[in-house]
């Protein structure tokens, strides 16, 4: 489900919602899901998380995209700017990454999580979705962020991340039960370090951008 390649249509969910996904597949990658009903598992441990129920559907359209959206664009198109790299996620779905396998061969240095959140250019009228990015022990959810974007809205996260957290999982809800233009992107996604110093600057940065 986590390709470059199209689809082209849509996906039904035909079993479980959420596939755990074998290492000799992708040791990174823990599982994808799509949202049919809430609370919803998002991990292969079976931590599960309450989405609000207009964020389900029975599909999704597409893969879940690496450096791709869904609006058919060579790169991934964020708040009408492009990236290079990225993760495009068509409503109602997820994918979650196992955190101890990225430690495991990169070591564990790096304590955020760090993109450009939002949506492409595709427009079905004022549609929404909901983006998330969730943070998860092996048995509950640690963080939570949310946010509801329109066509061409985005914003910067930088999540912290402590050695507690064991899962990532990147989703888009359909806000309101329609997945028209439904396109998550999560634009140059990384895990990073940031000192305490520069996390402080950078929520002060947010403060200015808010208060102008």
């Amino acid at each position: 489900m986590f390709r470059k390649k199209f689809h082209g249509s849509w996906l039904l969910n035909t079993g479980e919602a959420f596939q755990a996904i074998d290492d000799a597949v992708s040791p990174f990658i823990d599982g994808v899901f799509i949202l049919v009903g809430t609370p919803a598992t998002i991990s292969s441990t079976g931590v599960l998380f309450e989405f609000p129920a207009g964020d389900t559907h029975p599909s999704t359209h597409n893969y879940i995209l690496k450096d791709r959206t869904h609006d058919i664009c060579r790169e991934p198109i964020c708040g009408g700017e492009a990236f290079e790299t990225g993760i495009g996620i068509h409503a109602s779905a997820g994918i979650t990454f196992d955190l101890d396998a990225i430690r495991a061969d990169e070591g564990n240095n790096w304590n955020h999580f760090s993109a450009r959140v939002g949506r492409d250019s595709c427009s079905c009228g004022e549609n929404r979705v909901n983006n998330y990015v969730i943070l998860s022990a092996t048995d509950h959810v640690l963080a939570v962020y949310r946010r509801d974007f329109l066509p061409n809205e985005a914003e910067g996260v930088l999540l912290p991340i402590n050695e507690d957290a064991k899962f990532l999982t990147l989703a888009t809800g359909a806000f309101e039960n329609d997945i028209c233009c439904d396109h998550g992107v999560f634009a140059n996604a990384k895990l990073i370090t940031v000192k305490d110093n520069q996390a402080d600057d950078e929520d002060e940065d947010d403060d200015d951008k808010e208060e102008d």
